[in-house]
């Protein structure tokens, strides 16, 4: 990607035991990529995939989004969920390694973003470093269409770091409409196809046109593709209502001070002490690394690079959830930064001794960081390979997965779908108050589009709007209509349960738990749900 160190002084290639300390972390990363990403396929999808997966069940038996089951997730990921679905099988498996190979390629392309301005082993440990980081996330990150909306984005500034070219803009806008068809908000990255056609292009209005038109008709074309497929089957009202207009509503309902702000971005950095150790070297990598005798093409890969970072970081903000994988496509931009920075550190030429105090500096930074990145795979891998081995069971393998929003675990999920499909025949409708993955693993349908409670009720203390009202009264009718044979909901969301919880029935959904006194009775428990069947 950026232009290679010229103008910085030449290379200096580690020696004695900054090169034993160099290869040892090459090697140590490598190993930790390999265990982890093993480690990756076993994980149980998290209460996000199970939806995801739920509704690329769905279109992949020819269903349709939004209209037979409902999200607010824009259609790519369950498109990729249904690719999963058809070529993989239907499985945590599937998705897992779809994710894997996405995830892969996405290092493999910012690890050629970086060949490009610091030498190729370098390179590898920064790439390294963002595949660990990335996997240490664990399953509750990995399986988020946001991160391969950043994978989207790495695509997009690999094809506009090189200039002149009309065509790579069109293509890389053609992959921003795909992150744009992830959540809209990736909308404001088109930044990233402006930064070097303002730069590079001068005064030429003709160049500006030409540009112009492939922006619009690359970015355009897969938007218009899919808004096309959801007319013909008439649900584009349906996919503009939940993907646009719920999630307006929900995000104008989301208010945080200024003060839950920073706390919220302090608790990121704290919890993620790589990134907050990697930051002077951020810093030098946007400010130093860019630097070369090509001042102009330099500048513009620059700025390019403080684009993405920022633009990304702005966007986790207007969100104002900070979510773990919100942070997810901020990855890779500071992986770039801190890669080249670390390497300008530690080639540092001036004033040798305070230089070799820097280079010192740097590298033990580098040591800190890729022992502190693993920990949390090392932590999976070494329970991955208990599960393996036969020293612990898949029930309490999975028990270790919690699982947002409630109290549930992945062991609960697996015991409530076990239970399930012992108690009700394939046609059978289950209605599962918190967690759909008990109807994908189970294989029972819905009794209609809304599978969880987020269509429901209001998480914060807004009122309640027409759209819910709507809702509810659907969710009524089709629950009159195919009475599902069981009913489960955690403990916590029922009677005498937890008042706090997000889905807490009694609270949050008064009319709902009238209904099911009415017409069920609580028959049996299994994991952390109760079983509620017909009176």
């Amino acid at each position: 990607m950026l232009s290679n160190l010229k103008g910085v002084g030449p290379i200096q290639k580690p020696h004695g035991i900054s090169a034993a300390l160099f290869w040892l972390a090459l090697v140590f990363l490598a190993c930790v990529s390999v265990g982890i990403a093993g480690a990756s396929l076993l994980w149980p999808l998290s209460w996000d995939e199970g939806i995801f997966a739920w509704i690329g069940g769905v279109l992949a038996r020819g269903g349709t989004p939004y209209v037979d089951a409902w999200d607010v997730k824009g259609p790519i990921a369950y498109f990729g969920y249904a690719l999963a679905n058809t070529l993989l099988g239907t499985s945590a498996h599937a998705v897992r390694i779809l994710d894997l190979l996405l995830t892969l390629a996405g290092t493999v392309a910012v690890f050629r973003l970086l060949r490009k301005s610091i030498d190729r082993s370098a390179a590898m440990i920064a790439a390294l470093l963002l595949f660990v980081s990335v996997l240490g996330q664990g399953y509750n990150v990995n399986g988020q269409p946001d991160l391969w909306a950043g994978w989207c984005l790495v695509a997009v500034v690999t094809l506009v770091s090189v200039p002149g070219s009309v065509v790579r803009v069109g293509v890389a806008a053609m992959f921003l409409g795909v992150a744009v068809l992830i959540k809209p908000t990736y909308a404001a990255m088109g930044l990233l196809l402006l930064v070097p056609i303002a730069s590079s292009i001068g005064k030429d209005w003709r160049a500006y046109s030409r540009y112009a038109v492939a922006i619009i008709v690359g970015g355009a074309f897969p938007i218009a593709l899919c808004a096309a497929w959801f007319w013909s089957r008439g649900a584009l009202s349906e996919f503009w209502s939940a993907y646009i207009g719920f999630n307006v509503e929900s995000g104008a309902s989301n208010h945080r001070a200024l003060s839950g702000v920073v706390n919220s971005i302090l608790s990121f950095l704290i919890s993620h002490r790589a990134v907050l150790v990697s930051i002077p070297a951020i810093v030098v990598g946007l400010s130093t690394s860019f630097r070369s005798t090509s001042a102009p093409i330099a500048v513009w890969r620059t700025r390019l690079l403080a684009t993405w970072i920022l633009t990304l970081f702005a966007l986790v903000i207007l969100q104002n959830r900070f979510f773990s994988y919100h942070w997810a496509p901020l990855y890779p931009p500071l992986a770039v930064a801190a890669g080249i920075g670390f390497h300008r550190l530690m080639n540092r030429q001036q004033n040798e001794g305070f230089a070799r105090l820097v280079r010192g500096t740097a590298l033990a930074a580098v040591a800190l960081i890729a022992v502190g990145a693993s920990l949390a795979p090392l932590r999976q891998i070494t329970r991955a390979a208990r599960l393996v081995t036969h020293r612990i069971t898949t029930d309490e393998y999975l028990a270790a997965f919690d699982d947002y929003p409630g109290v549930q675990t992945a062991g609960d999920v697996r015991l409530a779908a076990n239970y399930v499909k012992a108690h009700t025949q394939l046609s059978d409708y289950v209605f599962v108050w918190e967690d759909p993955n008990v109807n994908v693993l189970s294989g029972r349908p819905t009794p209609g589009r809304f599978a969880f409670w987020t269509p429901l009720i209001s998480s914060g203390e807004g009122a309640m709007t027409p759209r819910y009202e709507a809702h509810r009264a659907e969710f009524f009718r089709t629950l009159e209509q195919r009475p599902p044979a069981l009913l489960l909901m955690e403990r916590a969301a029922w009677r005498d349960g937890n008042t706090k919880t997000i889905a807490n029935v009694p609270t949050k959904f008064p009319e709902f738990m009238h209904w099911i006194e009415e017409r069920y009775v609580v028959n049996d428990s299994a994991g952390a749900f109760l079983v509620f069947k017909k009176r």
